[in-house]
């Protein structure tokens, strides 16, 4: 998947400067309110310049709270066009997982215009949650259940020991159906004889993983953005 960062060039900075205290970490502006205090704030700016987040462009962002779940509020100002632009939206949802991790907090995601003006929010209940099973980035949904979890785990762990080309999945499940899609190389998804593989996986994954659950398997670009789905 392509790093978030090359977004930050359409990053902007605030038109002024009410928007709570504020700190400044190389370029980037870190105003935070509402409960957040200033060690949050810092910390947050230690995890943004060892992402590379600080550097180059001016660039603000705003760190709140919200009282009725706890859950920190990441805001981050975008030129509207790129905010709007759904094929970033998997990159976003990657960056306010990784936030999550580094304030060790629940962290939803919003995407603002230069008047810190909600465009988009990504909550973290919705984000899909990651975990590393050897070369494999394992994102799976809140749909998917720990017993359907453990059962994918184990395969990966089994398939792993012959396999090292690292890749990128995820499951979800809708209306009784598990949807699993994984990152494919572009030269593979108009070839016919990868998408039989990719069908005849699927329908392995159904059959010996999932319990006979029915499965729908998509293939992705490197943005997660699903270009096929196979039948």
């Amino acid at each position: 998947m392509k790093n978030l960062f090359y977004l930050l060039a359409f990053l902007m900075i605030v038109s002024c400067s009410n928007y709570g205290e504020k700190i400044v970490v190389d370029k980037t502006e870190i105003y935070y309110k509402d409960g957040v205090t200033k060690e949050q704030a810092e910390t947050l700016g230690k995890y943004l310049q060892k992402a590379e987040f600080t550097d180059d462009n001016e660039k603000s962002v705003q760190l709140t709270k919200n009282a009725d779940n706890n859950h920190l509020i990441f805001r981050m100002v975008v030129d509207e066009a790129y905010a709007n632009d759904k094929q970033y939206d998997a990159m976003y949802k990657s960056f306010a997982r990784n936030l999550s991790a580094a304030l060790n907090q629940p962290v939803d995601f919003e995407i603002c215009d230069n008047s810190f003006t909600t465009l988009k929010t990504f909550k973290a209940d919705d984000i899909s949650k990651l975990v590393n099973v050897g070369n494999t980035e394992l994102l799976y949904t809140k749909n998917i259940s720990e017993e359907e979890l453990n059962s994918m785990i184990a395969h990966l762990e089994e398939s792993n020991k012959s396999e090292d080309v690292p890749m990128t999945i995820e499951l979800d499940k809708q209306n009784d159906t598990i949807i699993y899609r994984m990152v494919v190389k572009e030269s593979y998804l108009n070839d016919a004889s990868y998408e039989a593989i990719f069908k005849n996986y699927g329908t392995l994954l159904s059959r010996e993983v999932f319990n006979g659950t029915p499965l729908q398997a998509e293939m992705c670009n490197d943005m997660m953005q699903t270009v096929k789905v196979v039948r």
